[in-house]
């Protein structure tokens, strides 16, 4: 059986409907450094996943049947890696930014 903070027994039903409000406040009001690691994260699997096609294309550009449409992909793959690696460290700037920003001179300005 479940526990609360306070370690009182609660049964499975009431555990899952305190989750699911927890849940959905989490949902409701991300604050804006959420935001952009939720933002980030994501961010990092797409460079994962251009870097991975990008070193299969290289490895395997001759065995495609048509070698002009590898040499192809490989360009929009570079592109995309860049535009994305851009956005990356853009979002890496800003987390950063809003770790270290003190929110008791911005509002007492």
């Amino acid at each position: 059986m479940p526990r609360t903070k306070s370690g009182e027994l609660i049964s499975w039903g009431e555990f899952m409907k305190r989750w699911k409000e927890g849940i959905k406040n989490v949902a409701k009001n991300p604050t804006p450094i959420e935001k952009v690691s939720i933002e980030l994260r994501g961010t990092f699997i797409n460079l994962l996943g251009i870097l991975t096609c990008l070193v299969v294309l290289i490895i395997y550009r001759n065995e495609f049947v048509v070698v002009w449409f590898s040499y192809g992909l490989i360009l929009i793959f570079l592109g995309s890696l860049i535009t994305v690696g851009i956005k990356f460290f853009a979002l890496r700037q800003q987390k950063n930014f809003l770790k270290n920003i003190n929110l008791g001179e911005i509002l007492n300005e």
